[in-house]
């Protein structure tokens, strides 16, 4: 296994709850696995803590939202020059993560999106939901 792209809201849940089953994968994942982003996957984490029903939900000052991305950025692999995209007809923006997996060459995108999961496989990339993943990584170590 080479690398993987975890979707946006595999992120925001890690940093939303620490102490969760994400937070969990990702601490298991980054020893062994190169963790690939994106900026504008970056972008989108960051734009999704800064509304104000997660701040306010969850207690996250602005600061803590720029700590969290930056520690995302430090402990991963940011992927520039991403393919243009447009498998994901139902929802578009979903193509930045897709076009972010291509660009990485990884082997998996982990995410609970719906509408990535029914690509189920794209150019080489298999589109897992975390349990899957786990199971894959579990197996590999």
């Amino acid at each position: 296994m080479r690398s993987v792209v975890l979707d946006t809201n595999i992120w925001v849940s890690t940093i939303i709850k620490k102490q969760g089953y994400y937070a969990q994968m990702v601490q298991r994942m980054l020893p062994h696995i190169e963790v690939v982003i994106s900026e504008p996957i970056l972008s989108e984490i960051r734009h999704t803590l800064l509304k104000d029903r997660i701040k306010k939900k969850y207690q996250l000052s602005d600061a803590l939202i720029d700590q969290a991305v930056h520690g995302i950025r430090a402990y991963t692999t940011v992927v520039t020059h991403l393919p243009t995209l447009d498998v994901v007809s139902k929802d578009p923006d979903d193509n930045v993560v897709l076009a972010t997996a291509l660009a990485a060459g990884a082997d998996f995108l982990v995410s609970y999106d719906p509408h990535l999961l029914a690509i189920q496989k794209h150019e080489g990339v298999s589109v897992l939901t975390p349990k899957q993943f786990m199971v894959i990584l579990e197996g590999s170590q």
